[in-house]
């Protein structure tokens, strides 16, 4: 009984530790992010503006106007995805996309009317 109550206390320690480690690891690893790479100052998303966008699965859209995200009914219709991606493809389409599988996106151009 002993013999157990020890073991699961070493391995019990051995856990705090290394999460512990892992923990200031981490923090020290986000300092230096900070440092060497400023954020960059810029809007998130303009109105009316057309964007090149790729995904993990190697599709792309070109052209695509952001909507927004999908909400109320819409949302529930997508089987539980909400907040997908709205965009407005060049052809005047719809297209929902889930907002994790963007990879990247690039600013192409402003709508002109």
């Amino acid at each position: 009984m002993n013999t157990w109550l020890i073991i699961g206390v070493i391995v019990f320690s051995t856990l705090v530790c290394w999460s512990f480690q892992t923990c200031r690891s981490r923090k020290r690893e986000q300092a230096w992010r900070k440092q060497a790479f400023p954020e960059a100052e810029c809007s998130l998303i303009k109105e009316g503006c057309r964007y090149d966008i790729a995904l993990s699965d190697g599709r792309t859209f070109r052209q695509a106007e952001i909507l927004g995200t999908a909400q109320g009914k819409e949302a529930d219709f997508l089987f539980g995805y909400g907040s997908m991606l709205v965009l407005r493809l060049s052809d005047d389409r719809k297209a929902y996309v889930r907002q994790a599988c963007i990879r990247c996106m690039i600013e192409s151009k402003i709508l002109e009317d």
